[in-house]
């Protein structure tokens, strides 16, 4: 799971992914609120089997989230997602977006610092 800081709207993100692709789309699910972004043609970096890439989001403290990483193909369907099977469709279910998913992971927006003994109230 990556930690992300709600202070911030520029999120770092590094994962280890299957591919070492120059370019990445990203789904990005709120889990809370069942809202889809998807980001296009994000540029990464791949160095020692880490792939490195940043997304601007603005989010809230206590917000999680999944997302799934592919191998850039713009996507342009309706956002309205569903996970069936665990694969991204669309509502209609005609176009999979599964055929170059590279990493899918989970993120949590929060300021503290010590996760351990994480609270839901400071």
């Amino acid at each position: 799971m990556v930690i992300i800081k709600p202070e911030n709207t520029t999120h770092e993100i590094t994962i280890i992914a299957r591919e070492n692709p120059a370019v990445i789309t990203i789904v990005w699910k709120n889990e809370s609120k069942s809202e889809v972004e998807i980001f296009n043609n994000i540029d990464a970096n791949y160095n020692f089997n880490y792939l490195t890439f940043e997304i601007d989001k603005t989010v809230l403290e206590g917000e999680s989230f999944e997302y799934a990483v592919y191998e850039n193909e713009p996507l342009t369907a309706d956002t309205t997602l569903f996970t069936v099977d665990n694969t991204f469709i669309t509502a209609d279910m005609t176009t999979y977006f599964g055929n170059n998913l590279i990493f899918r992971g989970k993120a949590f927006a929060t300021n503290q610092t010590d996760l351990q003994n994480y609270k839901i109230r400071n």
